[in-house]
């Protein structure tokens, strides 16, 4: 069969608009908490909320729901602010953080008081006695907060071993050590939570390193593994399994168990010494040994340097930002149900010279789809299912003499190959669409073979590459996301429309870790913000 290639594109899809500036004050607000998709967005740092809409003060998006951090000192000053939030609209959903165990008076106070919906632990202690206390002091708040969504940082339901992660964690971060982010997920279940938080930073030491997963390349690396540890936290929560391969899979629809709520940013390598290769003197070899402790942000700093010559296999390997506003839409595409950001500015940023405000910007534009009608129209009818929750994607095989494999033959790995496919249908209407994500992060082009049913619907190309039913192939560049998007006419689903969306080939630059809690005491005008823990033990 000859290898044919879908080669006319519509226009791209353009990020959605937002001012960027990268002062001020961190205001947040959220649209109505409702039986419609959750369409809240996280950011750790959003903690205080006028609730109004579009951007503003210092650039920062206002559509990030607020989560103040609640202790027994701050008790009285997030008690105000949640009065104040519902009052001004009481269908607003109210979330807290909590960094440290809380008294039976605090809890009282706010869970009997409030409707909180979201309780976003970071108790980065060994065990689970501090979260199984708070899941207890929030079950009991009556009928105010007993049915809230409690989850811990790195804590996600799997009942096997995640693949996406080392065996042994060897690292100085404590957030990894201390049994947060680790492969296994019995504490989630022994927690009796109800909201998984993975960790789905690209580059954290939680996930195997590139040569490690088989991967062709570091960005692929970057790319694949958060995408897949939020793969196997919704495949759990919806059936306490994971699939083996693309046609076994079962359909998983957008009603589900649980709510997944991953961790994200563009780039956070602390405490992982493959992806550290500054030696705090420049650029070196990764694995250097450091001292984070005295250079916070020297420590662990890695350069995707595009001119280092003695180096090349560092060059272009960065996550550009629009390949994490892939990314992102791709984690809802997997059954993220929102995502918290981990999100902090200058000189912290996770890339130097990337604001604060445009990881939000980004962010925001990936879950939102980057505007795609399509994508919009089937999240507004809310009776979809997901067309992908399996890592691998159906890439057309050939032998060395050319010859074309079997079909049974052509489910890859989406780690060895660096290719991604994910997607979403309507399960049922007059007017069902289907809309396939595929991203390619390696250097090579990659074509699949659409061999696999959606809803029971096969896929039609022929509109754009003139194939024939049994020559369904499609071919995606190297280093880019098309965004494939389908009508279903007379049981088919037929193609009309792919479009390049998130077009950005910047990725050079130098990624940095997350900051210590000492060289945060530094930093002003952040109310009730306390950074999330990172003192090396």
């Amino acid at each position: 069969m000859q290898v044919r290639k879908c080669n006319m594109r519509r226009s791209v899809i353009m990020r959605a608009a937002c001012a960027m500036v990268a002062a001020g004050l961190w205001l947040a607000s959220a649209p109505a908490f409702a039986a419609a998709p959750t369409q809240v967005e996280f950011d750790w740092s959003v903690t205080t909320g006028t609730g109004a809409s579009g951007t503003g003060n210092g650039g920062m998006n206002n559509s990030y729901t607020p989560s103040p951090v609640l202790t027994d000192q701050s008790v009285d000053s997030v008690y105000a602010f949640l009065s104040s939030r519902s009052s001004q609209n009481s269908s607003l959903p109210l979330a807290v953080k909590i960094t440290s165990p809380i008294s039976a008076a605090t809890a009282a106070k706010i869970f009997n008081h409030f409707n909180i919906k979201y309780v976003f632990a970071d108790l980065e202690v060994t065990g689970t006695s501090q979260i199984n206390t708070l899941v207890s002091q929030v079950r009991a708040s009556g009928s105010q907060s007993k049915s809230a969504f409690i989850g811990d940082f790195g804590y996600y339901p799997n009942t096997g071993t995640d693949q996406t992660q080392p065996q042994n964690i060897n690292t100085t971060a404590s957030s990894f050590k201390n049994g947060s982010g680790t492969p296994t997920g019995a504490g989630y279940s022994s927690a009796k939570l109800n909201m998984s938080n993975e960790v789905a930073y690209p580059g954290s030491p939680g996930q195997i390193s590139a040569s490690a997963a088989g991967a062709p390349n570091i960005r692929s690396a970057l790319f694949v593994l958060p995408i897949r540890e939020v793969t196997y936290a919704t495949t759990f929560l919806a059936t306490n399994s994971y699939p083996l391969n693309l046609n076994s899979q079962p359909v998983v629809s957008n009603s589900k168990t649980g709510e997944n709520i991953p961790w994200i940013a563009r780039f956070d390598n602390w405490g992982n010494d493959d992806l550290s290769n500054d030696g705090n003197n420049g650029l070196g070899t990764p694995g250097t040994s450091h001292n984070p402790s005295t250079t916070s942000s020297a420590g662990y700093r890695f350069a995707f340097n595009t001119d280092d010559p003695s180096h090349p296999q560092y060059a272009n390997q960065l996550l550009s930002r629009g390949d994490f506003s892939a990314q992102v839409l791709t984690y809802r595409l997997r059954g993220a149900s929102s995502f918290n950001l981990f999100n902090y500015d200058a000189p912290y940023a996770s890339v130097i010279g990337y604001t604060a405000a445009q990881q939000q910007t980004d962010a925001t534009a990936g879950w939102n789809g980057g505007g795609n009608s399509t994508l919009s129209a089937i999240w507004g009818r809310n009776n979809f299912a997901y067309a992908n929750l399996v890592n691998n994607v159906p890439l057309l095989k050939t032998t060395g003499s050319g010859k074309t494999l079997k079909q049974t033959e052509v489910d890859t790995s989406s780690t060895t190959s660096g290719t991604v496919l994910s997607g979403i249908y309507d399960l049922a209407g007059s007017t069902r669409q289907l809309a396939l994500l595929v991203s390619n992060m390696d250097a090579v082009s990659h074509t699949l073979d659409f061999v696999y049913k959606y809803g029971g619907a096969s896929v039609n190309l022929g509109t754009l590459s003139g194939a024939g039913p049994l020559d369904q192939y499609y071919t995606v560049a190297p280093g880019t996301h098309d965004l494939l998007t389908f009508n279903l006419t007379n049981g088919k689903w037929v193609l009309f429309a792919n479009d390049e969306v998130f077009a950005d080939s910047n990725r050079n630059g130098i990624g940095v870790p997350e900051p210590t809690s000492l060289a945060l005491l530094g930093l002003t005008g952040f109310g009730l913000l306390l950074r999330r823990r990172r003192t090396p033990q």
